[in-house]
């Protein structure tokens, strides 16, 4: 129950309104609504701010009124970001995946926002298969079939070495959407340089975009935190240190400058820094926002990220919200 319809020629930061036709007249069920609209991205040197709102983690099993969205819209943001677990179908099987994406989509509050504000999605276990699952999926491509039917990415990895991960450009801000299921080695393989969460292909991919990128800020997309809170073998980061910490260390060895984290998962709010000047570089920041429609998880302080800048936020569903300033200085506010 998708279609794909791609608009060509389209003027940068520019509001366009559209209506749904089916058959030369107005949709059945849509006739009653106001035109919708959508905002094209600015042009690259843009001074203005940018308002980046993310989130993870929307269980319309748990919650099917999901109040967080009126909230969202209320703040204005140029752009929303999913961050994995968009949907839990928690299956192997894509019909399943497939039906909670509807569901999810269903929800009345959450109609605004997709009606008028570009999403962006990445995947995390549970709308990529079961829970914390890896690159043995042995559907994982079906299931990456049914990612594309639902969301209007840019691009779903390349040609030869499919996946959800991408880069998008807005104004003076380059993301690049990572991957972290489809080349995943499973969680408990043992640490070594080896053990990869993004694979060979997609590693050589990111390094080369942060290499080449001249965006002031730099953003790394990912469903699961960054940090080593969840301890070896946890379902992030934690369980692919060396890969993390290599990436790190190109980014110093190559001057790359303004790169931020983005994760959610967690099921709370939360601000952590990894140390990194003191091995000549500086610190990354990752900003964290989970759950959207859940209870907050009461185990936030038995995790151990290196620095906690915040006590996290754990009264419920929560988003983040990015604002990028942009000018002689750029500046990154992160609430």
């Amino acid at each position: 129950y998708t279609i794909v319809h791609k608009l060509l020629d389209l003027q940068a930061n520019k509001t366009y309104y559209y209506r749904i036709y089916v058959e030369g007249a107005p949709g059945r069920y849509l006739r009653v609504d106001p035109p919708y609209q959508a905002k094209t991205a600015p042009y690259h040197d843009t001074e203005r701010v940018i308002r980046v709102a993310f989130g993870s983690c929307a269980r319309f099993q748990e919650d099917g009124l999901q109040p967080i969205w009126r909230s969202v819209i209320e703040s204005s943001p140029d752009l929303f970001l999913w961050l994995g677990d968009t949907a839990y179908g928690d299956s192997e099987f894509p019909q399943f995946l497939a039906e909670e994406y509807r569901r999810q989509r269903d929800v009345p509050s959450l109609q605004p926002l997709l009606q008028s504000v570009s999403q962006l999605a990445i995947w995390n276990d549970h709308d990529y298969g079961l829970s914390d699952y890896d690159r043995t999926h042995p559907r994982r491509d079906q299931a990456l079939e049914i990612f594309r039917n639902y969301w209007a990415n840019p691009a779903y990895g390349t040609m030869r070495h499919p996946g959800v991960y991408f880069k998008y450009s807005y104004g003076s801000v380059d993301f690049f959407f990572l991957d972290g299921r489809f080349y995943r080695d499973p969680n408990e393989h043992p640490p070594s340089k080896y053990k990869t969460q993004l694979g060979n292909a997609q590693r050589e991919w990111l390094r080369e975009g942060l290499w080449k990128s001249r965006a002031p800020f730099k953003v790394l997309v990912s469903a699961g935190g960054w940090s080593r809170g969840k301890g070896p073998g946890g379902d992030s980061w934690s369980a692919f240190l060396d890969e993390r910490d290599s990436l790190f260390a190109y980014i110093q060895d190559n001057e790359i400058e303004g790169v931020v984290l983005l994760s959610g998962d967690t099921h709370t709010g939360e601000l952590n820094a990894i140390p990194w000047s003191h091995e000549g570089g500086y610190d990354f920041y990752e900003f964290v926002s989970s759950p959207l429609t859940l209870a907050s998880e009461d185990d936030s302080e038995e995790r151990d990220p290196e620095v906690r800048i915040r006590t996290p936020y754990d009264g419920g569903p929560n988003f983040g919200l990015l604002e990028f300033g942009g000018g002689v200085t750029p500046t990154l506010t992160f609430r």
